[in-house]
């Protein structure tokens, strides 16, 4: 009788613990977060850096203004 009941006992445990589904999202929550974080970092460490924007020159930019002339 008492191996049964331990059975029995283990057995609810099992079940309770399956059956824990805020317990379950919690954990799943987390995973997900974690990975989420891993996947962020590779690609952020996997891209190449940004380019530098190269100033667009205009006729009235100062760099043309300074020479008075537009160039040929």
């Amino acid at each position: 009788m008492h191996k049964e009941l331990d059975k029995f006992v283990e057995t609810d445990e099992r079940v309770r613990s399956e059956l824990d589904r805020k317990g379950r999202v919690e954990y799943l929550k987390e995973k997900n977060q974690e990975e989420f974080q891993r996947s962020f970092i590779k690609v952020k460490t996997s891209q190449s850096p940004p380019k530098k924007r190269v100033p667009e020159i205009t006729w009235s930019s100062p760099s043309y203004a300074k020479y008075g002339k537009k160039p040929r």
